[in-house]
């Protein structure tokens, strides 16, 4: 892959020019629906620094795809469970999900199972403790357990909490954390309406508090540890379906702005949304095609480089994404123009 720091490829008379920062910057976007196709003929990133290098990573992300949409969760909304059948765990268990931080939230609720705010177990979230990081409630006196790895925002990251034995564990993006618990005994699901992307807690004014801005899929509950040792090989295909050991899966699959969540287990929960959440085709870590244009080059400090080597076609859907190591240094110009 190119690496070169020269201008290659060819220029168009569609001209877009912005910054590259560190949670990703769309470069260029082919929107559903809009009946073209774009030809990317060139994509230059400038270093604007006059004495530092800045790393690069750019890919051309698949829309359109089976599978390719998430849950959005505006931060005023969320979704409740019918009942909280199956979700307490006597032995061991597992609670993971996909997630993208879109906001600096104190809490961001993943799945909070707990009568009432103060209540004991059990409540697995995101929680800003000087960063972002995995936070569940370990027993009846409100002790906290947490990651010590931090969640990022503008990225998806896979994060699961695990009980073998009487240990709890966390891991984030495979890898597992350093911090553990001690939790034995019985986990119950206290809440009859178990919320997903809120806590059960309220405002002053008795409204929802800590709700989860950002996206989520792939929301599974199981009854079993599926993950062990230091690390795994993160999921790279949705969960399947009515899986044994199975007790929530929200796989986050519809349309664009789609109001209609489905549990895929074998006693399913009916799922009831409250406000706008809904399914977006926006982000999705199962995207589809994900083309790896440059992965994580240098561009050195006053040079420009060039991470086209041919023209790249956008399909409805498509667009091709750009990550920084570093905030404000690095700039980009792409030439296109539209066809069909």
């Amino acid at each position: 892959m190119a690496t070169n720091i020269a201008i290659t490829g060819e220029i168009y008379g569609k001209t877009l020019t912005g910054k590259v920062t560190e949670g990703g910057a769309t470069v260029i976007s082919n929107l559903d629906g809009s009946g073209k196709i774009l030809r990317v003929g060139s994509l230059l990133i400038s270093n604007t620094t006059a004495a530092v290098n800045a790393d690069v990573i750019a890919v051309v992300r698949r829309g359109g795809t089976v599978g390719a949409s998430s849950i959005y969760f505006d931060g005023a909304s969320y979704l409740t469970l019918d009942s909280n059948a199956g979700l307490s765990f006597s032995g061991d268990f597992t609670i993971e999900a996909f997630v993208y931080l879109l906001s600096n939230a104190t809490y961001g609720g993943i799945i909070d199972c707990r009568a009432s705010g103060g209540a004991s177990n059990y409540l697995f979230c995101v929680r800003n403790n000087g960063y972002q990081r995995l936070g569940w409630l370990v027993n009846s006196n409100n002790d906290w357990f947490q990651s010590d790895t931090p969640i990022f925002y503008n990225r998806w990251t896979h994060v699961a909490v695990v009980r073998s034995g009487s240990t709890l564990y966390f891991y984030i993006d495979g890898a597992r954390d350093a911090n553990t618990a001690t939790l034995s005994g019985s986990v119950p699901a206290n809440s009859s309406t178990p919320r997903i992307g809120a806590l059960v807690d309220t405002n002053w004014n008795g409204t929802p508090a800590y709700l989860f801005n950002g996206y989520m899929e792939e929301i599974r509950a199981s009854n079993a540890a599926r993950y062990s040792g230091t690390s795994f090989s993160v999921p790279t295909s949705p969960f399947a379906n009515n899986h044994v050991n199975s007790m929530l899966l929200l796989h986050g699959d519809g349309e664009n702005n789609g109001t209609t969540f489905t549990d895929s287990v074998l006693s399913p929960h009916t799922i009831t949304r409250v406000g706008g959440t809904k399914t977006s085709t926006a982000q999705s870590v199962f995207a589809g095609d994900d083309k790896k244009l440059v992965h994580r080059v240098s561009v050195p400090f006053n040079s420009t480089l060039s991470v086209i080597e041919r023209p790249v076609y956008l399909e409805e859907g498509d667009r091709i994404v750009c990550y920084a190591s570093t905030n404000e240094r690095l700039e980009y110009v792409c030439s296109y123009e539209e066809i069909g």
